[in-house]
């Protein structure tokens, strides 16, 4: 099926709809004339009089050409490039991936250009969980680089899941298996996100970088997160990243967590979390916490992230 013209096309603000049910073939010939668009825009006064103009053509199919509607043949794309100039060509993507617009790359799963099969869009195939160590360390040398540039103070909750969805892309997870969840629950500077893996992920994610105003109060919240999970029927995992100050925090409630190594399980008794004033630690049995790390990173600017699987004691 072809797909139809996404909204603002031939623009820098094209909004693709990816779906499998679209020709491959035709999205990236759709594409290709979108990116041409886009040049001839930045040299052109009024775009669909100078095609009609230039290519000897009728204004109402200039103005066709220009919405989408009608494709470019390859004769007249020779003629655009030959009348705007180099910069035409240019604007041609150099390897075949790359002439599918970003939205649609994902559903082209494991197809390689050159290999004599035409693309065809698939749904991605769905994980069987995620791989952490690769996301973790990947994050946290981000977080180096960005406070090396003087940047950390704009980073947020929202940033680093954001950062998170493209690590996980390079994991297999891609960004159309995540989804933001809402919850009144959470705290400032955390966010809920479900990732689509063979046993669905429950994750929050958390974001507690120096400086912390009230770091007592964000170690209750930590532990709020961790009894939040315990309702989710999924895999839960609570993505930390904190800096130096929270990692003191966590130390004197939890003084063998930030130690921990992947692989290493720490029974929490909820006596932790209750002299905190967790209100669901206080309740009538309470469970105590399991805590498994599933990776662990630290760097030289005092930051620390950390996966950790939640689980409770039976």
């Amino acid at each position: 099926m072809e797909p139809p013209v996404p909204s603002n096309f031939g623009t820098p603000d094209v909004r693709w709809l990816a779906t499998t049910d679209h020709d491959a073939v035709h999205v990236a010939a759709l594409n290709l004339q979108h990116l041409l668009l886009c040049e001839l825009r930045r040299s052109s006064g009024d775009l669909t009089a100078d095609l009609s103009q230039l290519l000897g053509v009728h204004l109402r199919t200039a103005q066709r050409i220009v919405a989408g509607d009608q494709m470019l043949t390859f004769d007249e794309m020779i003629e655009v490039a030959c009348l705007f100039g180099d910069e035409v060509l240019a604007a041609i993507p150099r390897t075949v991936a790359d002439l599918f617009p970003e939205a649609y790359r994902p559903h082209l799963l494991s197809w390689r250009a050159g290999e004599r099969v035409l693309p065809h869009f698939a749904l991605p195939r769905v994980s069987e969980a995620i791989a952490w160590p690769g996301p973790v360390a990947e994050l946290c040398g981000w977080l180096a680089d960005e406070s090396r540039a003087g940047r950390l103070g704009l980073v947020s909750e929202w940033v680093i899941g954001h950062r998170l969805a493209g690590s996980l892309a390079d994991a297999d997870i891609p960004s159309s298996l995540i989804m933001v969840t809402r919850s009144d629950a959470l705290a400032p500077g955390w966010l809920g996100l479900d990732v689509l893996t063979r046993i669905p992920t429950r994750m929050l994610v958390c974001c507690l970088l120096d400086p912390v105003d009230d770091p007592v109060r964000a170690t209750r919240d930590i532990f709020s997160a961790f009894y939040e999970l315990l309702a989710r029927d999924a895999a839960r995992v609570a993505l930390l990243c904190i800096g130096h100050r929270m990692s003191g925090q966590l130390q004197v409630h939890v003084p063998d967590l930030t130690a921990a190594l992947a692989g290493d399980t720490l029974t929490v008794g909820f006596q932790v979390a209750g002299r905190l004033g967790v209100p669901a630690a206080t309740q009538h049995r309470a469970p105590d916490l399991t805590l498994t790390v599933e990776a662990t990173a630290a760097n030289d600017y005092g930051i620390r992230v950390l996966a950790i699987a939640v689980g409770k004691e039976v």
